[in-house]
């Protein structure tokens, strides 16, 4: 159970990490 729950948990800190650069770079 515990690699199901965290392992989304790491996909979404990675994609919310890509989207804060993307915006530094935008703006």
């Amino acid at each position: 159970d515990t690699p199901v729950k965290v392992a989304p948990g790491i996909v979404a800190g990675e994609v919310n990490e890509a989207l804060q650069h993307q915006l530094k770079v935008l703006s």
